[in-house]
């Protein structure tokens, strides 16, 4: 290929006329003043680069997903196209990729998924330069596992606030992959006409406190007390030496109940009958009827549960303190990542993990240990809840509550008692009785009773 002479640039040339991916053989003549030519050059030849490829390939089409089984969800696409190069197909779950697949994939199963729950999957096509697709997104809800049918857990889960126990723990266990009770529509049919209202009712978020669980926090500074014994009830060994902040005042209810996390020396600690006495000398003194230590490093299983691995775990027929109410730093971490315990109005006999109950009575068909939880496929995001009750409900729903104590009334769950622990009423504006009554209890349902017993 000849150019035009430049007669003002010597030894370069720019030619601007050629074309991406093309061949070419230049050769070079000299040129003297009375336009003679000299003899061209030896020949030199190039190749122009590819431009670059910045054009996706297109979506992958006619997105299907169908969920047969619980624990499996079976994806379908009509492939995608590009104008060079196919390298293949990504397939993300809930926005997390979960797996890269050749290019002449038009399918695939995801076999990690949790019974009752609903997913949404998307499909993008990638060319070989990387560049990526839109996204073709298609939602699936797997069906229930049968009724107590072997379910797996979950992973083990890591807590924004601080969590007694193991994450393994049966109180730190998400229970999405367990089970429903084959008898869950018959208890909670019950349960609804037993309690005076349907929906879980928060004790505690009046403005005195009352009916409300304390919760304090002790350090090495605050003294030890040797506690009293004011029932038959028998109380922990720890009670003999725990330390309990000089402020601590329990409960103002018939219970007089508070917790005292006395993480000097490993355990949480629950208090019933409470009381705090202070002589005219001004030591402080405290008694108490029984109560209930359990050690955080333990699997929280009161001593004689099948599979405790503390004996000194002891109290409350074997439901830990950690459970008994929600802490108000969870609602303000916005996470709750542990089970709770809730009372209902009568309750018969006990399942594991408890080792105990208080009876029978008013012909009550649900056992203490019964563990009950919003059913998975429920949207709580369509509820038009705030941030607080969100939290909540949301615990309910990954970890559930068990059933720990007869209300002699309707199904209730405590909140952290700020007002005796003189704090005020930090839950004004933030939550009161009814805060969770947009959940009315026909959207709860019984995980098999005894599930997670080793």
């Amino acid at each position: 290929m000849t150019a035009d002479p430049n007669p003002f640039v010597d030894e370069t040339y720019r030619d601007v006329s050629v074309s991406p991916n093309a061949s070419y053989t230049y050769r070079v003549v000299a040129l003297d003043a009375a336009g003679n030519l000299s003899d061209p050059s030896g020949p030199a030849s190039v190749t122009t680069p590819i431009d670059p490829d910045t054009q996706a390939p297109t979506p992958p089409d006619s997105v299907q997903a169908s969920a047969a089984l619980p624990t499996e969800v079976d994806l379908t696409w009509s492939a995608s196209t590009d104008d060079r190069l196919l390298a293949g197909y990504r397939v993300l779950r809930d926005g997390q990729l979960i797996a890269e697949l050749t290019d002449d994939a038009t399918s695939y199963a995801d076999v990690g998924t949790d019974p009752s729950t609903r997913y949404t999957y998307e499909v993008q096509a990638v060319d070989a330069a990387g560049n990526v697709s839109a996204a073709t997104s298609v939602s699936v809800t797997t069906p229930a596992l049968p009724c107590n049918a072997a379910g797996g857990s979950l992973p083990p889960t890591t807590s924004q606030t601080y969590r007694a126990f193991p994450p393994g723990s049966i109180w730190n266990t998400q229970i999405r992959s367990a089970a429903t009770d084959c008898n869950s529509d018959a208890m909670m049919t019950w349960l609804r006409a037993d309690s005076g209202s349907d929906y879980i009712r928060l004790a505690g978020s009046t403005t005195d406190g009352t009916w409300g669980n304390p919760i304090y926090w002790s350090t090495e500074d605050d003294p030890a007390y040797a506690l009293t014994n004011t029932c038959t009830v028998a109380m922990p060994p720890e009670f003999q030496a725990i330390r309990i902040p000089l402020s601590a005042q329990p409960d103002d209810s018939a219970d007089a109940a508070m917790t005292v996390y006395d993480l000097a020396s490993g355990i949480v600690a629950a208090f019933h009958h409470t009381v705090r006495t202070v002589a005219s000398d001004g030591s402080v003194s405290w008694s108490a009827c029984g109560g209930a230590a359990y050690h955080v490093d333990s699997n929280g299983l009161e001593g004689r549960a099948a599979g405790a691995n503390d004996a000194r775990n002891v109290g409350h027929r074997g439901v830990p303190p950690s459970t008994y109410a929600v802490r108000w730093d969870e609602i303000d971490a916005g996470s709750i990542d542990h089970a709770l315990k809730i009372a209902i109005n009568n309750t018969c006999d006990h399942v594991w993990p408890l080792v105990g109950d208080e009876g029978c009575n008013g012909g009550g068909l649900i056992p203490e240990g019964t563990r009950i939880r919003i059913r998975p496929e429920v949207d709580l995001s369509t509820y038009g809840l705030s941030r607080a009750q969100l939290t909540i409900v949301t615990a309910l729903q990954r970890y559930g509550a068990f059933v720990g104590d007869q209300s002699g009334g309707g199904v209730a769950l405590k909140v952290e008692n700020t007002v005796a622990e003189g704090r005020g009423d930090l839950w004004n504006g933030v939550l009161d009785p009814r805060s969770l009554s947009k959940i009315p209890l026909s959207a709860y349902e019984v995980v098999e009773r005894g599930w997670g017993q080793p």
